[in-house]
């Protein structure tokens, strides 16, 4: 990284500026700030999408989960009809169902 950042001062820094440790260390403090900004952005931005997304997946699970509850609240509304007499005269047994 140090390569990088002489080529910086290289390509940046005008030809009449007297390249001074100090100065040295301020534009590498500005390139590191500038560097961790971006990455501070760019985190942001992901957060934000991650944030979107699960909100939207929420939303969803909420609408499915109401729809759920509407399809049993109307199955229990139904009125329930009672099975036909066993009028047959064969045993009970093939009354029942194997699980």
């Amino acid at each position: 990284m140090q390569n990088d950042f002489h080529q910086y001062v290289v390509e940046n820094l005008d030809s009449s500026v007297q390249l001074t440790p100090e100065l040295s260390t301020q534009i590498w403090k500005e390139k590191v700030i500038a560097a961790m900004s971006n990455q501070i952005a760019k985190l942001t931005a992901t957060l934000a999408e991650s944030e979107r997304r699960r909100v939207a997946e929420q939303e969803s699970m909420s609408e499915t989960v109401q729809q759920i509850k509407e399809q049993v609240m109307n199955l229990a509304r139904r009125p329930t009809t009672s099975a036909p007499d066993d009028t047959d005269d064969e045993s009970d047994e093939d009354d029942y169902v194997d699980l």
